[in-house]
């Protein structure tokens, strides 16, 4: 078997936040949170079960923009200030951040 290896690339970081009130108690307020991959929800359904409507929501609006996954021939740019710390989104004009796989 070949040996892993390691590459690295862009992906948007652009982090979503959204409240959601409960369906079955109108005072009650979930907290939802989705940054490239990562995400969290303060409802029942995400604490046992790591899946929820209000995770999913997030994930649909989520920009998802990934180099590797390109099909458009976007690339990388710099912001406003011209420097590596201000790169964005060729898609949504958010941060990207630097990540490695092993391929």
């Amino acid at each position: 078997m070949p040996d892993l290896v390691l590459t690295s690339f862009w992906r948007c970081d652009r982090e979503y936040r959204k409240h959601f009130a409960s369906t079955s108690d109108g005072s009650v307020v979930y907290h939802a949170y989705v940054r490239g991959l990562d995400a969290h929800c303060t409802c029942p359904g995400w604490q046992y079960h790591q899946k929820c409507r209000h995770v999913d929501e997030l994930f649909r609006e989520a920009c998802m923009w990934n180099e590797h996954w390109n099909s458009m021939g976007l690339q990388v740019m710099s912001g406003p200030g011209g420097g590596n710390e201000e790169l964005v989104c060729p898609n949504c004009g958010g941060r990207v951040a630097s990540f490695a796989d092993a391929v």
